[in-house]
């Protein structure tokens, strides 16, 4: 795990454990073979110990004694994931509800790499992850925050250090993640146009996240002002009534990325949301 640098999610140590490229992990199934189980520890404990010395504080005694009461515990939670995922697509009285953990930029081949985490967090890691049929999925619902956050190191453009991101990070309880800069003398800040990048060389705007860190590092941001409103909006249940300056946010946003806004949170709780029952009809 990398301390002063590290990756693109929270510090758990994720990044060195994954075994599965490696083609050396511990398959759920073989936790249930004890002889295979502590066989395949006992590599793997010796291979980190090579690798990272005395820094590793890890016992294997320890970790087989815990798997001893573990294990029971387990059975009844363990299934073969392709037959029931399949068996569960095949019923039609049932519906799968999948939900993500991290956002795309944290994705370990379309993220920001190398900050990133050690899987896909896309569309992609769900239908491998869970053994889904592509074709049986019938609606994605990408999931965004009125403004950017980001966990870990990395570059982070939009990133505010000053009052205003502290007073997201207020507001949002975010205080583990970086806040993007997202309000000004003017009001709310969103990047301008369908181009969001200047090309530090040229001044051409570009339209697309670049893949080069060292480039976009030195890319300029583009910002769009918008009016700020002070109305308390938690209480509101229905699009319309939504104060003007926030109708016009959300509509830049359904404009720039392209695609409808169909559900809006407007505070913590399971019931502060508004659903736009016409959102689709304009795209």
């Amino acid at each position: 795990m990398q301390t002063a640098n590290r990756l693109g999610t929270v510090p758990s140590g994720n990044s060195e454990r994954w075994e599965t490229a490696a083609r050396n992990g511990i398959r759920i199934h073989e936790i249930f073979n004890e002889a295979r189980f502590e066989e395949k520890l006992r590599i793997l404990a010796a291979g980190y110990k090579k690798r990272f010395g005395d820094l590793l504080e890890y016992n294997v005694e320890d970790e087989l004694k815990k798997f001893q009461g573990w294990r029971e515990k387990l059975t009844p939670h363990c299934v073969d994931a392709v037959t029931f995922m399949k068996a569960a697509q095949d019923d039609s009285s049932k519906k799968i509800l999948i939900e993500g953990a991290n956002a795309l930029m944290l994705d370990v081949d379309y993220g920001t790499y190398p900050y990133v985490t050690s899987s896909n967090t896309g569309l992609g890691g769900a239908i491998t992850g869970l053994a889904l049929n592509p074709t049986k999925i019938k609606e994605v619902i990408g999931v965004v925050k009125g403004y950017t956050t980001r966990v870990g190191a990395g570059i982070f453009k939009t990133e505010d250090l000053g009052e205003a991101g502290t007073k997201l990070q207020e507001i949002g309880r975010k205080w583990a993640c970086r806040p993007v800069a997202a309000a000004d003398a003017a009001g709310w800040t969103l990047p301008s146009s369908n181009t969001p990048y200047k090309d530090p060389e040229t001044g051409d705007l570009i339209d697309y996240f670049p893949a080069d860190l060292e480039y976009l590092e030195k890319c300029e941001v583009v910002y769009e002002d918008f009016k700020g409103w002070q109305t308390p909006i938690t209480s509101v249940k229905e699009y319309e009534d939504l104060p003007k300056e926030t109708k016009e946010y959300i509509e830049y946003i359904e404009k720039f990325l392209g695609v409808p806004i169909k559900w809006m949170g407007t505070g913590p709780n399971r019931d502060d949301m508004i659903f736009r029952r016409k959102a689709f009809n304009k795209f």
